[in-house]
This record gives structure tokens, sequence and C-alpha cells, in this order.
């Protein structure tokens, strides 16, 4: 029976239209052999033949390959010992067509058999003498070698291999074209071979995440920030094996460490990209990390804390409304229609002609329940009718400093006796009225946005500088403003103009993320247009009466504070007994 003949050229085409960069994925795949046969030393040398092409030489200490196993497995496509587990990548029995097959020629030693190939031609000759690991040298068939050392030097940066990688690499061309450029990430050289040990691994860093299915875990997601970072890179890798790597907006590396056992349900035949069910999952991750880097990368176990004290009316937020159909009793950002003179001077009439003592101590402890102290609803939340404004505080990983003085910023701190954060009350309603601001010129452009429910706060993040927007429950819109430095003290003064600009600035920067998550090029221009429709004369103006309001609110509420002081005394020194 006759066979399909298939010519070198079938070969060179699938190499080239399969990978995506077939060139790091000929080391992936040559490393990622040795490894899985147990090799725990692996060198990689490169040099010139006569003709001038490259020559690649890769030799390992692991367990070889018998005769069977050339022929019943390397030999035939689509053929595998590698069923997936602890141990091994895992493979699809294609890669010989990138390694081998598509280049120039090959030959292989290992165990008591040497193999000579070109293309899909091959033969075995018997080699006398038993060698251990396998010995593999390849003519490449690229022109330029210096794409196939750069292929090489990323697939070892973005890895992090238990096995000794040592390099013995031509540094030029013979034209004298200079090659190598792997210096900073290799040790000094061996004095007695020549060779020089690879060190430059990336860390995976610290672990922030899972990706499970039905089935079960299927990935492990990690962080590094440090200098060995491939910065804006997520790689997802095998038993510390990089597969490929793709383009992430945050200026960090995220690791995807896949499940061995897994690894080939996930990875498709290439293993440059992973299926479509679980690339719909990763595509979250990113989507997350884009929109929200801070809460996506929080350590494991620290969990935020987030705090909502509703003004008293109990509203979540206010809604977005349109400047020029906002009407003058609409409340603002959480603002709850709280009138205390009127509660105080119903609570006075109420006590006007008291029975007797035990009346008016009651009458009394209605005022304090109803005015000023604070009341928790269902969701642990607080409900308050001493705050004008609602106000969010949301405390995710702080240094020290920052936590401390967060307090300072609870809406319960300022109604509860004592009223302290008067400053930060007051950079409340300067924010609100700059976000209110921001987003009533922004739903011009965007009327969806119309109805839904924003509200304001603060942040307390050591690595988010500015602003965050962020939804909590029914609030879809939540603006976030970090008040503090790193030392905790107040960042922005309201009598400096300069830092009432900044302000401005992060006020507009969240706003526009109410309508776009990522900061690609739609949220730029969106950013360049509202920053040119907003007036600083107008938006300076609602931040000077918010904060009259707010001033006359805290006065109001202090005097309430005084009465009730000055009302109840009276009446427990009557009652007291005479010495």
């Amino acid at each position: 029976m006759k066979t399909v003949a298939v010519p070198s050229s079938f070969f060179v085409s699938e190499r080239n239209s399969i990978y995506g960069d077939w060139r790091s994925a000929f080391w992936r795949e040559l490393i990622s052999n040795s490894l899985d046969a147990g090799a725990n030393s692996i060198l990689i040398r490169t040099r010139f033949n006569e003709g001038g092409r490259l020559i690649v030489d890769i030799v390992d200490n692991g367990c070889g390959m018998t005769r069977e196993t050339v022929e019943e497995v390397y030999m035939r496509l689509g053929a595998s010992t590698k069923g997936g587990g602890e141990a091994t990548v895992g493979g699809f029995g294609r890669a010989r067509i990138l390694t081998c097959f598509s280049q120039d020629h090959y030959r292989i030693r290992t165990a008591d058999i040497t193999v000579i190939g070109e293309g899909a031609s091959y033969e075995i000759r018997e080699a006398g003498a038993h060698v251990r690991g396998t010995a593999i040298t390849i003519g490449v068939s690229d022109p330029h070698p210096g794409n196939l050392y750069r292929g090489l030097r990323r697939v070892l940066k973005q890895s992090s291999l238990r096995a000794a990688i040592s390099l013995d690499l031509a540094e030029a061309t013979p034209e004298g074209e200079p090659l190598s450029h792997f210096d900073d990430d290799l040790a000094p050289r061996d004095p007695q071979t020549g060779r020089r040990r690879f060190r430059g691994w990336s860390r995976k860093g610290r672990r922030f995440g899972e990706l499970a299915d039905e089935t079960g875990l299927w990935g492990v997601l990690h962080v590094s920030e440090g200098v060995t970072a491939q910065k804006r890179k997520a790689v997802v890798r095998v038993n510390g094996m990089a597969m490929y790597d793709e383009h992430i907006s945050a200026s960090v590396q995220v690791t995807v460490d896949l499940d061995p056992a897994r690894a080939r349900e996930v990875l498709t035949a290439s293993r440059d990209s992973i299926r479509g069910e679980f690339r719909q999952e990763l595509q979250k991750v990113f989507n997350r990390i884009a929109a929200d880097r801070t809460s996506t990368f929080r350590e494991r176990g620290a969990e935020p804390v987030l705090k909502f004290a509703r003004g008293g009316g109990g509203t979540e937020g206010s809604v977005i409304r349109h400047r020029h159909r906002r009407q003058a009793d609409t409340p603002l950002s959480g603002q709850a229609p709280v009138p205390v003179a009127r509660a105080r001077d119903e609570a006075r009439a109420e006590v006007a002609e008291p029975r007797d003592l035990s009346e008016i101590r009651e009458r009394a402890g209605e005022r304090r329940e109803r005015i000023l102290q604070t009341r928790t609803t269902a969701d642990g939340w607080i409900t308050t009718d001493a705050l004008r404004l609602s106000v969010l505080t949301f405390v995710d990983n702080p240094n020290a400093a920052q936590r401390a003085a967060s307090s300072r910023y609870m809406g319960e701190t300022w109604a509860a006796a004592g009223a302290e954060g008067r400053n930060a009350e007051l950079l409340h309603a300067a924010w609100t009225a700059a976000c209110r601001h921001a987003l009533e010129i922004l739903v011009e452009s965007y009327p969806a946005l119309e109805g839904e429910r924003w509200a304001t706060g603060f942040l307390f993040d050591q690595k988010c500088r500015g602003g965050m927007h962020k939804s909590f429950g029914e609030v879809r819109h939540g603006l976030l403003l970090n008040p503090v430095d790193e030392g905790g003290r107040m960042r922005f003064r309201l009598s400096d103009p300069g830092s009432m600009k900044e302000m401005i600035a992060v006020a507009v920067h969240e706003a526009v993320h109410c309508v776009h998550d990522w900061h690609d090029e739609d949220y730029a221009n969106t950013l360049t247009s509202l920053f040119g429709k907003i007036r600083d004369r107008d938006i300076e103006r609602e931040i000077r009466d918010e904060l009259e309001e707010a001033r006359a609110w805290i006065a109001e509420r202090e005097r309430e504070r005084v009465h009730r002081i000055a009302e109840v005394r009276p009446a427990e020194e009557a009652s007291a007994p005479s010495p």
C-alpha cells in the first residue's frame, strides 16, 4: 500500500502558519522535551557551519529514548508519550514539525542509536556505545540567526526552571554581526568549559487568584512587580516553562500557572494560546486588571473594609442628572433631605410642657436617636440623620499611617459626639461638587448614564494615589478620592487653588470611568472632551457653594448638640437628691 508523500515545504508552511512566533516556540519545545525526560541539566550550544548556516545543539541528561519510542512515537505525527500530570508539560505530538522536520536537517543521539534526517526522511543507525540522555543537532533554516537568539532569551526570561540551563553561544555571525544579548542574564563563564549558566529567570511573584470550572482548578494567578518581572505581560506557564505571553495594561507581570494535569485540555495544539471557554475566563481577569488593578492584585487574606454612611434619608446614592434638568430639590450624591433645624424645633415643641422628669428623659432619648445617633441597616451599613451627604469609605491595602488616618474620613466619625474630622467632611463636600459637575456635563454626551446611581467617598490604598471608580451594590458608580499621602497627611487643602485643581482633575478622571473602564483611546478622547467643556469658574463656584452649605450644616449640627445638652442637664439636676 502506498503512503502519502510529504515534502519538506509542507512542514515549513505548517511551522510558519500554525505558530505565532515559531522561533520562541522552537526553544520552548526543545527545552520542554528535555524537562519531560527528567533532565536537570541542559546545554544549549550554537555555531555556524562552513556554509554560514546556524547549527543548534541541545544536550540533556534525561532518560533518553529507545528505538521503539523513536519509531513509534517521535517519528509519528500526533503520537505522544505525554499524557499530562505533575511531572510533564504535556504534548500534542506536533513539536517535531517545528524542531526537526521544518529545518534544514537534524541529528538525534540517544541510548544506543543515532537518527539522521531531513524533512520527512530519516534513518536510524546503531551507535554501539550507550549514552545517557539525548543530544539533538539541528541545522536551522532561518537566515536571520539574531531572531532565533531573541526567541531563546524571551522563553528563558519568562520561565523559572529548576533545571540548570548552560549556554555556549556563538557571539557573532560569520560576517561579524553581533548576536548575543544575554550578558545581564548569565553567570560568569566557567573557566574549564567556557559555558555560562542562565540566571535571569522571572519569578512568578505573589498569588492573587485562581481559575476554575465545574471540573476543578485549572490555573493559578500570580503577580510580580520586581526587577525581573516582564512588565505589561501575562505569561502562561506549565511547571515553570513559559508557553506564551499576552499584553496587559498594568505595569506588572501576571503569571498564569496552568495545572499540568489539565494543560493539554486548556492549551491549543500550538501551545501559544488557550481554548475558547478558558480564554473567556482569563479575559475577565485581564479586564479586571485594566479597570481595577488595586483590588484585583489585593493580597489574599487582606480583605478590604467598606463602610457606607448614608445621609438620614437612607438613600444609597443620588442619580446622575443632566445639569439643565436637575431640580432644586434633587438630592446630591447620597444627600438625604434631613432638616436638622426642623427636627430640633419639633423636638422643642414636644417637650415644651412636660408632665414629669421621666417624660423629659424619654423624649430627649427619642431626639438623640432621630437626630444624632446612627442606625445600622440589615446590610451592615449605617444611616445617620447627622450627615448631609452619604459617604463611602473603602480601606484597601493602606500602609499603617493611612490606615490610622482612615477613621477621620468615615461618616460615622463626623456624626459621633465630638465631631472629629471636620476638614475631612468639608473635603468630601468639595469632592462631591467636583464629581457632580463633571457627571452633569458628561451625561450630555452619554444620555444612557442619566438615572444611574452614584455616590462619593474616600479610598485608602498605598498604591493608588489619585482615585478609583468602583461599583458598590446598587450604587453603580462609586467615585472615591485618596485624600492622604503616604504619611497619612491630607493631600488636598481647601484654601489652595492648585490643590483644588488637582482634586478637580481626579474627579474628571474618575467620572470618565463611568463610561469607559479601560485607559484606551476612547477613554482618552472622552477625557479630553470633558476637560474642554468644563469651565473653571463654574466648577469652582459649585465647590464654594457646596462648602458653604457644608459649613452651615456642621454649625447647625453642633448647635443642636449644645442645645440638647443644655436642655437635658437642668432636668437631671432637678431630679438629683438634695445634699
